[in-house]
């Protein structure tokens, strides 16, 4: 038998695989577009959720705070009026978490006033007539020497924490004074 020529052996045939076109990809500026607004949505939705104290847009007034003007036809009614000052105004926390008010009653006489009782309405720097005062504060003072001045703090009722109220700068008062009688 003659022989028969050999042919070169022929491998079988590889499988192809075919890799899938890479995905496009968000580009970074966009992912830090989208994390910077949902972090910043969330924020602001617990800012408001939270942060607001009370949803009036009274800004925290109690609802039944006396107007400011109700306080100026007693303003100049009382002699000792326009000797006395309240000043010093300084808002705080005690221990159980209630808002008091600090302030000096300065006396500006020469004589010592004894017994002195005032009415004090708590407003801002620039509360018109027609506002309602923050707070009314009933203060029993005592005695002021000539010339002198007393440090005071009262207790104010108010559902808002210290730290929602104005700031000492911006707060003012309206007072008069109740007692003695004149």
């Amino acid at each position: 038998m003659p022989a028969q020529p050999q042919q070169p052996w022929e491998a079988a045939p590889q499988p192809a695989y075919v890799l899938p076109e890479p995905k496009k990809k968000m580009p970074a500026w966009l992912v830090v577009l989208l994390v910077f607004g949902v972090l910043g949505g969330g924020l602001y939705g617990v800012y408001r959720f939270f942060g607001s104290g009370s949803g009036s847009p009274g800004g925290g007034q109690e609802p039944g705070a006396p107007a400011v003007a109700s306080i100026a036809a007693e303003e100049g009614a009382h002699p000792f009026r326009r000797h006395l000052e309240v000043t010093g105004l300084r808002l705080f926390e005690d221990a159980r978490k209630n808002v008091v008010l600090r302030y000096t009653v300065v006396n500006h006489s020469p004589a010592e006033l004894g017994g002195v009782e005032l009415r004090i309405l708590l407003t801002t720097k620039n509360a018109d007539e027609k506002a309602a005062a923050l707070a009314e504060i009933l203060a029993k003072v005592g005695t002021v020497p000539a010339h002198g001045a007393k440090e005071m703090e009262s207790p104010v009722k108010t559902s808002l924490r210290a730290y929602e109220l104005p700031d000492w700068q911006f707060l003012d008062t309206r007072f008069s004074v109740t007692a003695p009688a004149n």
